[in-house]
């Protein structure tokens, strides 16, 4: 369900969209089938979300299932919207609202101060607490206010006894929280100590797991889910986004921090944005090639004098504009 709605932001493929929608509306129908008299979505199947010790049965409430249900379903909702369909729109907003008021009500522990990770088959409330559930509740929306703050460090700082992240697929969420709360040096941090030890350790492509305190580093060695990295680093370290859907028009929103350089190509359906920067000794400077006709929105990530070096720009603030295919600048 989300993959559909950021497929559409990266493509921009409309006669795609619109035939996938009727797809993800029978999804949608088909889930409402499942949800039960407390409002929660009751999902026979492998509920996995991470390699670790958490409580996710096959058969009850998986508090995780229904946080990701409500986020997925707000996807759907703007993937309508963007393509003129309001009244799927408005309905799927509903639903996600629906999930998260039922998630609050039944599956939060006062006492803990934490999302449990399911209720089971037989109804009893899981005595289980994991990192995991709470990220999914925290990037979800579902938590709000204080609930969203206690989340959000438990995320980062999670206590002894509750579960705690087992894989590089869970930790894509992990990022995405990071990214939430604009803690883009973080976001690096834990790029470089968690996929850099596999890269010590000898990995030449993604693994699926990785303990360094085990015999057996990783079961998969080549794991396309555990590939995190690859979507953060270009979108939020070399900072090339679609600011329309597929690319029509582009966003550059470097977060360099503590990095000295990043370059990457960046394939579109309107051709390769070829964007390198680097960010040292004072001085940032970006270069960055589009295709023919795209415009081009630079948040600079500095402040200084900004001077054009290459292209036809209008600077505003900490904005640079140009409807150039190729636009170097610097700021000093």
């Amino acid at each position: 369900m989300r993959w559909v709605q950021e497929h559409f932001q990266l493509t921009g493929d409309r006669e795609f969209g619109r035939e996938m929608l009727a797809f993800l509306d029978r999804n949608i129908q088909g889930m409402k089938k499942q949800i039960n008299d407390q409002g929660l979505f009751a999902m026979f199947g492998w509920n996995l979300f991470d390699w670790a010790a958490m409580d996710t049965p096959g058969d009850g409430i998986v508090t995780h299932v229904n946080c990701l249900a409500s986020l997925g379903l707000k996807q759907c909702a703007q993937l309508a919207r963007d393509l003129g369909d309001e009244a799927k729109a408005q309905d799927w907003d509903s639903a996600a609202r629906g999930l998260a008021v039922a998630v609050n009500r039944h599956l939060w522990s006062e006492k803990r101060g934490a999302y449990v990770d399911c209720i089971r088959a037989d109804g009893s409330v899981s005595p289980v607490f994991s990192q995991q559930t709470q990220t999914a509740a925290y990037i979800s929306g579902v938590a709000t206010g204080e609930r969203a703050e206690r989340c959000g460090t438990i995320v980062h700082d999670p206590p002894r006894d509750f579960v705690k992240a087992g894989s590089p697929f869970f930790m894509f969420f992990l990022l995405e929280a990071l990214v939430r709360e604009g803690r883009f040096n973080e976001m690096v941090e834990t790029i470089r100590s968690y996929w850099g030890k596999q890269i010590d350790a000898g990995a030449t492509t993604f693994w699926e797991m990785y303990h360094d305190e085990d015999a057996r580093l990783t079961r998969s060695h080549c794991h396309g889910w555990s590939a995190a990295p690859t979507f953060f680093l270009t979108q939020h370290v070399l900072g090339v986004q679609p600011a329309e859907p597929g690319y029509a028009s582009v966003r550059i929103a470097a977060r360099p921090g503590k990095l000295l350089w990043a370059r990457g190509m960046v394939p579109t359906a309107r051709g390769v944005i070829d964007c390198a920067w680097t960010n040292e000794a004072g001085r940032f400077e970006l270069n960055v090639n589009t295709p023919r006709g795209t415009p081009l929105r630079v948040e600079l990530p500095v402040k200084g004098r900004v001077k054009i070096i290459e292209g036809d720009a209008k600077i505003e603030q900490s904005t640079v504009t140009t409807s150039s295919s190729r636009l170097r600048l610097s700021v000093v």
